[in-house]
């Protein structure tokens, strides 16, 4: 499904039929021709004239430019074929990066959002010890920070789990269920 694949495969078969044209522009051919006709003169009967014939063409190519064409072509052939195999490859390669970045990205994700859950626990014992008098401002005011720290890290990291699987959707030419039934409303 991925565009830039199609058009390397599109190169490649144009390439082949290439091949194909000008091998056959240096083949002889057969060919049926036919004539009617019908003459009128004033002063004989009217007089009907059917021929029929095959005419047969062999090229004599003296300079070889019917070959040079096909090596030419196979040539060309060749090339769009090797550029084909890397671009799969190419694609091949973003794939599996981006997949194994939208993983790892959404590991780092929950480990963001159990930092976060762990602040929040925190921020509450803190709270609760400034309360009874256990712990200064400054204690509490660190928890703070920390538990907004760890919101930006899962925030990030959310962030970079979209961009991945966006990225993924992208080199693997797919559109996720969900994305379209939004489209149609």
């Amino acid at each position: 499904k991925n565009s830039t694949i199609q058009e390397s495969l599109e190169k490649r078969a144009k390439a082949m039929d290439d091949i194909s044209v000008a091998k056959a522009q240096g083949l002889p051919s057969l060919s049926l021709v036919g004539n009617l006709g019908k003459d009128w003169f004033q002063q004989a009967p009217n007089q009907e004239s059917f021929s029929v014939g095959l005419q047969l063409n062999i090229p004599f190519d003296s300079n070889f430019q019917q070959q040079y064409q096909v090596q030419q072509d196979r040539a060309l052939y060749r090339e769009s074929k090797a550029q084909a195999q890397q671009e799969i490859q190419s694609v091949l390669l973003q794939v599996w990066q981006s997949y194994f970045q939208w993983r790892s990205s959404y590991r780092a994700y929950r480990a963001a959002t159990m930092q976060v859950h762990s602040a929040e626990k925190a921020l509450s014992g803190i709270r609760t010890q400034y309360r009874i008098g256990l712990a200064n401002i400054l204690d509490l005011v660190t928890a703070e920070e920390n538990l907004i720290s760890a919101r930006i890290t899962q925030a990030e990291q959310l962030a970079a789990y979209y961009q991945y699987q966006a990225a993924l959707y992208s080199y693997t030419g797919s559109v996720p269920r969900s994305a379209l039934t939004s489209m149609r409303k």
